[in-house]
């Protein structure tokens, strides 16, 4: 009998790219669930409109489906909206999870799960000092804390009731499709907008450039999380990342170049947040250890893609 894999918050970037590659490089039939509409090119993924922080209907849909396995995607996975809605983020991440993992528990136990969280977890480093699995965790934003209050659910879970579960700390990840709210693709729509115009140069709204960040292209994102899915140990969580420290005004310079436009920057104090992590790049040695995994693209390559797609819409 086919497998079934369950997708959870399928409608965001990376939920609508694992449904694309799910289909297309896996045998299992591909289930997915979310809260808002889903429009679906595939005909081979069974879609649910269900709010996951509905308990009762989550319980029902996992007791009906007995999933093999689930990719948990569900969740409030914006830094910027957790500064102005804490209680709310915290709340939300928090009752995603425990809804899932007692779902799972009460109806349907020998269900592998991959749990993507976050970078955000290690809270403010030290310029030059990537983040291993073993780091404290010090999180400096409600985003951040309530992917560690997730993180001790899942442990009381896995050791408790022995459901089996790995988690993620996923670095940033790049699409053509990513949303505006994050920062890339905000930068890269200002950027486009003046191309278009026929304007020689530009000038950007930003928050603090002096900032390091690990980028992936979102296909390498999928190619670790299903390696994990297949290979992953239970009960660890893994850093899926480049390791490579990008400074964002390089991002910028990037995206000058490639769209030959003279690009000037105003620092926006409302863009500017509460507190940021100076230097936030991950170790990726466990996972390199644990999958047979190497980023395919180039960070020069998944920024001419996006420019190269946003230009053309």
């Amino acid at each position: 009998m086919q497998e079934k894999l369950l997708i959870t918050g399928a409608s965001g970037m990376v939920g609508s790219a694992m449904l694309n590659f799910a289909c297309s490089n896996t045998n299992f039939a591909v289930h997915a669930i979310s809260r808002n509409t889903l429009q679906i090119s595939n005909n081979k993924v069974q879609f649910t409109a269900l709010n996951i922080l509905d308990d009762a209907a989550l319980n029902n849909y996992i007791k009906q489906l007995q999933p093999n396995y689930i990719i948990n995607l569900a969740a409030q996975s914006s830094v910027g909206v957790s500064w102005q809605q804490p209680q709310n983020t915290i709340n939300t991440n928090v009752n995603i999870i425990t809804n899932l993992l007692e779902a799972v528990r009460l109806h349907s136990s020998g269900t592998k799960i991959l749990h993507i969280g976050s970078a955000e977890v290690y809270g403010q480093k030290q310029v030059n000092e990537a983040c291993t699995e073993l780091d404290v965790l010090n999180p400096n934003n409600a985003y951040g804390l309530s992917r560690v209050l997730q993180e001790q659910i899942i442990n009381y879970y896995s050791q408790i009731y022995n459901v089996q579960i790995i988690g993620t700390r996923s670095f940033n990840h790049l699409s053509k499709l990513q949303v505006d709210k994050f920062f890339v693709p905000s930068i890269l729509n200002q950027i486009v907008e003046a191309k278009k115009s026929g304007n020689k140069t530009c000038t950007l709204q930003v928050g603090n450039l002096n900032v390091y960040r690990d980028f992936l292209h979102v296909q390498d994102v999928l190619e670790a999380y299903f390696a994990l899915l297949a290979n992953g140990r239970t009960g660890e969580t893994y850093n899926v990342s480049s390791g490579k420290p990008v400074l964002l005004q390089t991002i910028i310079d990037v995206f000058g170049q490639i769209a030959d436009i003279e690009i000037n920057t105003i620092t926006n104090s409302k863009l500017v947040r509460l507190q940021d992590n100076p230097y936030l790049i991950g170790n990726n040695t466990k996972l390199l250890q644990t999958i047979n995994w190497q980023a395919a693209f180039t960070l020069q390559q998944t920024l001419q893609e996006m420019y190269d797609y946003k230009l053309s819409q």
